[in-house]
């Protein structure tokens, strides 16, 4: 009925129940459980994050499927031993854009509320004696990545410098995301001896007159951005090269892809453009017939503390954990994850609402293999890695 070779320890607990109510199921050797046509595939390190459960097309055709009450219960037996080694600061709100897709400082995104007006405790700037404390309590917990963000421009941060160096003492690799516009090869190099390991340039557009429309109107803003992720290739940075569709820049997706496939960055993303009407997230191109199954986004468990002090334990704009005002530097990040996976584990919690109407929520991604990338394909997003 089972076969147990390569199991995960924390596994066992499941397969022993279900031997006791006689269930059949079906697990190969590499510990590949089917569901609905999709394969759900463990992917275990000494820690078992709850993302570490992902979906891809495959031909399920042996006889014993998973139901989605199964998945779940896998995921409820594997969210008691969740940790996490990332983790995401921001530390600034500043940018030198006003892109209309930013759920921050655009204003095609935010149609019914002030992103900032409304969260009046994240427009400010982290001081760095802050800074320092929040990253001593990662490092104690155990973090060894750490994203240094902002809800803006990165390097608008004044302490972006000292803070990154102090995150890399403690032994973090860093990475971040920016729109590239104020970068120069001597702050490539700089990023390098801080630390960083990976960036993300956010570009959504080939040419400079779509750049215009969407970014920046500033020739040198776009040449800039467009020079850079070379420049990190350059000084061996992993390089992701990001464009939101957007109505005004459908057109160029595929020579964007094609353009950048041909430099070789290390990755593509292709994400889809997402409004907040006060209530819920909205993606503007995805499906929404999606099937919601406890414990499958891969966005929940990105745990990151915002300006204030808060912790939100995913990407979706509504997922703040603790509402009551506690900070991380009072409950710190132990007592932090804990309330998410409480929270996660409520079915009736707050939490778990926001979850089921988030467009962010990505239950499955196909992949296949294009020409030496492996290319996934979800709700949020499609992206091109290259095959090293």
């Amino acid at each position: 009925m089972s076969q147990r070779n390569n199991v995960p320890v924390k596994l066992l607990p499941v397969l022993d129940r279900w031997d006791e109510q006689g269930k059949e199921y079906y697990l190969n050797p590499n510990n590949m459980f089917q569901y609905c046509h999709h394969k759900i595939t463990y992917h275990g390190g000494q820690d078992i994050p709850l993302s570490g459960w992902f979906a891809c097309n495959g031909n399920a055709t042996e006889d014993y499927l998973l139901t989605k009450s199964d998945v779940e219960e896998i995921q409820w037996e594997l969210l008691q031993f969740y940790e996490t080694t990332r983790w995401t600061l921001l530390l600034d709100w500043h940018c030198n854009y006003q892109c209309s897709m930013c759920p921050y400082h655009g204003d095609g995104v935010i149609e019914k509320e002030n992103y900032f007006e409304d969260r009046g405790g994240q427009k400010r700037v982290v001081p760095k004696e802050e800074a320092f404390d929040r990253i001593d309590r990662l490092a104690e917990y155990g973090i060894k990545t750490l994203s240094i963000m902002s809800s803006g421009e990165v390097l608008l941060y004044p302490y972006w410098s000292e803070v990154s160096s102090y995150a890399h003492t403690k032994g973090m690799e860093l990475w971040t995301i920016t729109n590239g516009s104020l970068w120069t090869e001597e702050t490539v190099k700089a990023a390098v001896s801080l630390g960083y390991t990976n960036i993300r340039v956010s570009l959504d557009a080939l040419t400079f007159d779509t750049y215009a429309q969407i970014r920046s109107n500033r020739e040198e803003h776009y040449k800039r951005a467009m020079e850079l992720p070379e420049l990190l290739m350059k000084y061996g940075i992993i390089t992701n090269v990001h464009f939101v569709k957007q109505k005004e820049n459908l057109h160029e997706v595929e020579p964007f892809i094609a353009y950048w496939k041909e430099r070789g960055v290390n990755s593509i993303s292709i994400a889809n453009e997402f409004c907040y009407d006060g209530e819920e997230v909205i993606n503007k191109f995805a499906k929404s017939d999606k099937e919601y199954i406890q414990g499958l986004c891969t966005a929940f468990g990105n745990m990151q503390t915002v300006t204030d002090g808060n912790t939100e334990c995913c990407c979706g704009t509504l997922a703040r954990i603790n509402g009551s005002g506690e900070k991380l530097e009072n409950i710190g990040c132990k007592a932090s994850i804990k309330e998410a996976i409480e929270a996660m584990r409520d079915e009736n919690s707050e939490l778990r609402k926001q979850c089921r109407q988030c467009a962010l929520y990505v239950p499955y991604t196909d992949e296949e293999v294009v020409d030496g990338w492996r290319v996934s394909r979800n709700y949020e997003r499609e992206t091109w890695v290259k095959i090293i």
